[in-house]
């Protein structure tokens, strides 16, 4: 009888969607990050691509493109500019949770952060903020989102030049934001 009581307490388990990450770290974003630097013909790119950090299987990938305006520039509009994707991905279940319960977990800790966060129609549930420049830390945007057992994570910091090509002039933060938003949603699309 006890038995039968303890197995109708535990909740479903949902089911996992996701076992494999992209080969692609950008998953079509290319256009969108070229947009981003003004299709600039002279860039610098510096790519790190996947890394995999498991704990006991593979969780997390990050993968980083920053892209930097080469030359005289005597306009304003993007200096350099850094775009981050992370995604993470539990697949097994362990003494604490499951994957799902997980990713789940994972988004929970970016929405206690302390700087506000907007919901964001994508996926299960998603969010989006920005940051504004604060002493050597660039000003930036992000946007995540949770689709049963994965979360994507994109950011994009950086900064501008400003009028007559002086540089180093801070990122506007909101855009930074709705520059996140467009390629994770284009991420989302292509999973």
């Amino acid at each position: 009888m006890l038995l039968a009581l303890l197995a109708g307490c535990s909740a479903p388990i949902e089911p996992v969607k996701y076992v494999t990450f992209p080969k692609d770290c950008f998953l079509g974003a290319d256009q969108l990050l070229s947009e981003i630097m003004d299709h600039s013909r002279e860039l610098s790119v510096f790519s790190e691509g996947g890394l995999n950090l498991p704990w006991g299987e593979p969780a997390l990938r990050r993968c980083a493109r920053s892209m930097s305006r080469l030359g005289k520039v005597e306009s304003p509009g993007p200096e350099k500019r850094t775009v981050a994707v992370s995604y993470f991905m539990p697949t097994k279940s362990d003494e604490y949770s499951d994957p799902v319960t997980a990713a789940k977990d994972d988004l929970d800790k970016i929405r206690r952060s302390s700087t506000p966060r907007k919901p964001l129609g994508l996926g299960q549930e998603g969010l989006s903020w920005n940051t504004p420049a604060i002493g050597a830390q660039e000003a930036g945007g992000a946007a995540a989102f949770r689709d049963a057992n994965l979360v994507v994570r994109v950011s994009v910091e950086g900064t501008d030049y400003g009028p007559g090509g002086k540089k180093e002039q801070p990122l506007d933060p909101v855009k930074a934001e709705q520059d996140a938003i467009r390629i994770l949603r284009t991420i989302k699309e292509k999973l």
